[in-house]
């Protein structure tokens, strides 16, 4: 039997639908019965009605849109609470690199003429350091620290099939070390791999550990990197700091590029966004560092016992000792290494003459001091006993290679909250450094007689710089140097330059 298809006016809704339906209507009816009443309304209220209506329609403007600005608020903490539980859940299941490595590097490029000893005047324009550093902490006792610095090729040459010497531009592993132990929180500690000796104020840090473009001569001619194992102790152990925050001190503003590059923009038409105001900066409070440190090393040298050249490296042969004191306005240390010539500058200059060399002793003593706004550091470094060796030119040479400076800091815009002057703001900065010894000597490398192990006797440094803006550094220099007297094996002469550096720490 065939069923009945019964149209779709006729169909029966439900009681629900049509109870629903019906609700619809009387709101429809309902809106449209106040729309058709309201301009008779106002019409009939006279003049005042009419000032009545001309505010209403403001008052329904100003409540919608303020409804727009809470549905905007809504919708933004709705994307706010998204992204939390997003970047939460990937916290939970993805990699948990970013919780315990941080990584940051230097870029420098340099620029400037120079007049060298002999009145010839060069332009420069290079690439002057570019370095990516690694620092890891996977767990609350270990520490890594990995630096991965290019190299033009000059401070290792490989000899050519035509009786030259020739350096190849590269990418190498600079220092990379691991730390057992963590000074804020017990005493002993080991820090071993590839690292820069504590000898002088050098740490390896082309940007903190001096203000000016060059070296002075102490850091040039007696920086120490080696594979080496040192056993450090730190005292007394800072008591814990309570976890809260504090306000940070305000940051020194630069006071000379930076205003005169805005004012440039300026008249070139450019207006920068206004600045949106935020609440007080705020830090996490840190412990000072124990204020005395104690240390002894061991490191991998090149330089042997004159006695047994042949003989096979052991500990005994290249150690050294470190003893410091810091406190809050000056920072004293003397160290002690069995073998200077295994310094970057003379290992590489005496290559030729390590065997005759030997095992030279050396001291290092420094003090840096802060008073204000002004800082000031005094250094001395060298051997303690003389050394001698023959050249290609089978002359005896007496050596004892020592170098001082002297330099001091000025932080324009200081305020008491700055610890670290130079490192924010405009800063000048002057260094005045000397050499002994260190006149260098005759080696026939290619038949060509050339001078090797040479610094100049004395230099002068004189530097203006700014931190334009974050991480972002523009100075500039000016470099004096003398070299040693004829009757020292030097030229006598002198040499001077001009150069900028534009350096991006991050």
């Amino acid at each position: 039997m065939r069923s009945e298809i019964v149209p779709r006016s006729r169909r029966r809704e439900p009681s629900h639908l049509r109870e629903r339906n019906r609700r619809m209507a009387v709101r429809l009816a309902t809106l449209i019965l106040c729309l058709l009443l309201s301009p008779a309304a106002a019409t009939a209220q006279g003049s005042g009605g009419a000032d009545s209506l001309a505010s209403d329609p403001a008052g329904k403007i100003e409540q919608l849109e303020q409804r727009v600005r809470d549905l905007e608020q809504t919708r933004a903490a709705q994307e706010a609470a998204t992204r939390a539980i997003i970047h939460q859940a990937i916290e939970q299941t993805g990699t948990k690199i970013n919780n315990v490595a941080s990584f940051g590097g230097v870029f420098e490029v340099l620029a400037g003429k120079t007049r060298n000893y002999a009145g010839l005047k060069e332009h420069v324009l290079k690439l002057n350091a570019l370095e990516f550093v690694f620092e890891v902490q996977a767990g609350k006792w270990t520490l890594g620290n990995f630096v991965v610095q290019y190299s033009d090729g000059q401070d290792q040459l490989f000899p050519t099939s035509e009786g030259t010497e020739l350096g190849v531009p590269r990418f190498e592993v600079d220092t990379g070390w691991l730390m057992l132990g963590d000074p804020q929180q017990f005493p002993l500690y080991a820090r071993f791999g590839r690292q820069i000796l504590p000898f002088g104020i050098s740490t390896g840090d082309p940007v903190t550990d001096v203000p000016t473009l060059e070296n002075p001569l102490t850091i040039e001619g007696f920086e120490m990197r080696e594979d080496a194992l040192l056993i450090g102790l730190a005292l007394p152990t800072p008591a814990p700091v309570p976890t809260v925050s504090v306000l940070a001190p305000p940051p020194v503003k630069p006071k000379l590029l930076r205003p005169l590059f805005g004012g440039l923009t300026h008249l070139l038409g450019y207006r920068p966004p206004p600045v949106v105001p935020t609440g007080p900066a705020v830090m996490e409070r840190v412990a000072p560092p124990p204020p005395i440190s104690l240390g002894v090393l061991w490191f991998n040298g090149a330089t042997v016992e004159r006695d047994k050249p042949n003989k096979a490296w052991y500990p005994g042969q290249h150690y050294g000792l470190t003893a410091g004191l810091r406190t809050k306005t000056f920072d004293f240390n003397v160290e002690y290494n069995s073998s200077v010539f295994d310094s970057r500058f003379l290992e590489f200059e005496y290559r030729g003459f390590i065997d005759e060399v030997g095992l030279i002793p050396a001291m290092a003593a420094s003090l840096k001091t802060k008073l204000g706004p002004v800082g000031f550091v005094t250094e001395w470094n060298g051997a303690i006993k003389k050394t001698s060796l023959v050249d290609d030119r089978n002359r005896v040479r007496e050596l004892s290679p020592r170098a001082w400076q002297v330099g001091a800091i000025y932080q324009l815009g200081w305020n008491s909250g700055v610890e670290s002057l130079g490192a924010q703001g405009t800063y000048l900065a002057v260094d005045y450094s000397e050499s002994l010894d260190l006149a260098g000597v005759t080696a026939v490398p290619a038949g060509t007689p050339v001078r090797v192990g040479a610094l100049p006797k004395r230099r002068f440094l004189l530097t203006l710089g700014e931190w334009v803006t974050e991480g972002l550094r523009l100075s500039f220099e000016y470099a004096y140097i003398k070299d040693y007297p004829t009757t020292d094996r030097g030229t006598g002469q002198s040499g001077n330059g001009v150069q900028g550096l534009l350096t991006y720490d991050w």
